[in-house]
């Protein structure tokens, strides 16, 4: 629901096709999340240490969340050439966080 009493099927009529997607994407999420807290941890304890001075101190902050984005529809258009153009309407309502 839009919150102006529309539902998502009406709203984007693509959301139907994506339900499916966004069950492959909800149970991706985790290990997607592991593998970028992981990757950041990496950052912070190898890369940063030797690139910074001694005594400067950072850390980079990323955590997925548990509440992954929702795909809501996807378009394709064709352009020049043989490339196809994908747009991709998304609602991002979680608890990600990101900081320096």
């Amino acid at each position: 629901d839009l919150g102006h009493g529309i539902p998502l099927w009406a709203a984007f009529p693509g959301f139907e096709g994506m339900r499916s997607f966004n069950q492959i994407f909800l149970t991706i999420w985790p290990y997607a999340a592991t593998a970028v807290r992981r990757d950041v941890d990496t950052l912070n304890a190898q890369v940063l240490r030797k690139k910074l001075p001694p005594f400067m101190y950072a850390k980079v902050i990323a955590d997925l969340g548990a509440i992954p984005p929702t795909f809501e529809s996807v378009r394709a258009f064709k352009s020049d050439g043989d490339e196809i153009c994908l747009e991709f309407h998304l609602k991002i309502a979680g608890d990600m966080r990101f900081g320096a």
